[in-house]
């Protein structure tokens, strides 16, 4: 008598699809392209905050360091600072920019 493995869980070998896993992958991939494009743009923009911090603590320092060093000469106050410095390049040039050490500046169309 010739005996034939039966079909029953124990000996069968269980296993996905080829539909079940393309399927599976399918999903996958439409999730991942849904949600890359929102963690790229919340990386983007703590990138950007956190390189405006460090200007503004840059750009800070500069500031207390010339009010420190210059106080008995021109009186400074922030208010005058912040107008000479936007409205007088000579200004930010003789009591600002030497204490800005390292820092690439923008001068027109290119950076020096």
């Amino acid at each position: 008598m010739i005996c034939f493995p039966s079909r029953d869980s124990s000996s069968a070998k269980q296993g996905f699809t080829l539909a079940e896993v393309l399927i599976t992958l399918g999903v996958i991939g439409i999730v991942a392209a849904l949600t890359t494009p929102v963690l790229v743009s919340s990386y983007q923009k703590k990138v950007t905050v956190n390189q405006l911090k460090t200007a503004y603590s840059v750009i800070s320092e500069a500031v207390e360091r010339a009010k420190l060093d210059y106080n008995d000469e021109l009186s400074l106050s922030d208010d005058i600072i912040l107008n000479s410095w936007y409205h007088s390049p000579t200004f930010s040039k003789k009591y600002i920019d030497p204490y800005l050490n390292g820092v690439v500046q923008y001068k027109g169309r290119e950076f020096k």
